[in-house]
């Protein structure tokens, strides 16, 4: 669905740019985002967005920690004994979903509340975690998770427009961000709120599938 350039830190590279980072070996698929100067000397790839590339990095964010690649990553990738091997064949292989323009954006500012809610609020990044989880498997396993009552999408995007109350995320000062944030940190811890409580269900009645990708 998309393409993008991946480069390992010893070459050439432009690190004013925004891009995505990993290590090259991990115990988990760990990928951070940054749109200002960072650089690194070796053992660190380096994502960023082709001329082609048709998911907003921020998005691919949630795509590339998602607990459903984690999966991925262990059994289709590459491994050194149980560390994942986060460099340029296993990454370039991952197979990127076709999002809708609304889902783009969707997972543009789920990426971007993540990355922020703590160095901004202090406030721990779990909950935005499990939600980035849920969305992003439910691209993938969209007719399971309606035919079990547990699809999540509609309901995560009907409490962010509540929110955000019609307004261009990308264009809120950081004021704005931190309320959307705190909000959203409260709406999602809520014991009645519908997405944290279709959450808590998926591995109940997925036990054949989403249970063993929350296991992961």
């Amino acid at each position: 669905g998309a393409w993008y350039a991946l480069s390992s830190s010893r070459k050439e590279f432009d690190f004013s740019a925004p891009k995505i980072v990993s290590p090259q070996r991990s115990l988990k698929n760990t990928f951070a985002y940054t749109n200002t100067v960072w650089c690194a000397s070796a053992d660190v790839y380096f994502i960023t967005a082709g001329a082609q590339s048709s998911i907003p990095l921020e998005a691919l964010l949630i795509i590339l920690n998602s607990k459903l690649f984690y999966l991925w990553l262990y059994y289709r990738g590459k491994r050194k004994g149980e560390m994942l091997e986060l460099y340029l064949t296993p990454l370039s292989a991952i197979p990127l979903p076709r999002l809708t323009i609304g889902q783009i954006k969707l997972f543009s500012i789920i990426g971007k509340i993540t990355t922020t809610a703590f160095s901004i609020l202090k406030i721990g990044p779990e909950i935005f975690e499990k939600v980035a989880d849920a969305i992003v498997t439910e691209i993938y396993f969209l007719d399971h998770m309606k035919e079990r009552g547990i699809a999540v999408l509609d309901v995560v995007e009907r409490d962010i427009n509540e929110v955000i109350q019609g307004r261009d995320f990308e264009k809120l000062s950081d004021t704005e961000i931190e309320k959307v944030i705190e909000t959203l940190h409260a709406k999602w811890s809520h014991p009645d709120n519908e997405v944290r409580n279709r959450i808590k269900l998926f591995a109940v009645r997925s036990p054949e599938i989403l249970k063993p990708i929350l296991e992961s």
